[in-house]
């Protein structure tokens, strides 16, 4: 048994949705002609170049939909964009360094988030202290005066 042959050439690189070819087919061909298709598998077209961009874009993502809620990474999705307009392009190299950015940005909005969400937390803290004081405080204070004497005959 025998198995041969060809890639088709890539025309364009799509990012979405990704490209695929038709890997092999098998069928079972009886007497007379008739055949039956038994099973397809197919295959992505990519070179070293374009996995690597796209791998790369994949990452970028990832790092935007693991953010927190309320990072502002409309930077890092913006880049998102420009890489896979890159991509699409055939310009790999470019395509990885903007998703790179994208990841950079990503995280610098992930951490910016965790910074501000821990400040307010302990903002609330100590306003809660500060509340607290002022109640055990002023609750000193009503108390020590209904223990004043303010009988004149002493």
């Amino acid at each position: 048994m025998k198995v041969s042959g060809t890639v088709p050439e890539i025309e364009n690189f799509t990012y979405e949705p990704q490209q695929a070819f038709t890997f092999a087919t098998l069928s079972q061909t009886r007497e007379g002609g008739n055949s039956d298709e038994i099973k397809s598998w197919f295959a992505n077209y990519h070179t070293e170049e374009s996995k690597e961009a796209r791998d790369a874009i994949v990452g970028a993502q990832q790092a935007i939909d693991e953010a927190p809620s309320g990072a502002n990474t409309e930077d890092a999705e913006g880049r998102i964009e420009n890489a896979i307009s890159a991509y699409e392009a055939g310009n790999f190299g470019n395509a990885v360094d903007i998703a790179g950015k994208a990841t950079n940005s990503a995280n610098s909005a992930s951490e910016e988030a965790n910074k501000s969400a821990q400040t307010n937390k302990l903002l609330m803290y100590g306003g809660v202290a500060i509340v607290g004081l002022a109640v055990v405080g002023g609750a000193g204070v009503w108390y020590r005066s209904q223990q004043q004497n303010t009988n004149r005959l002493r």
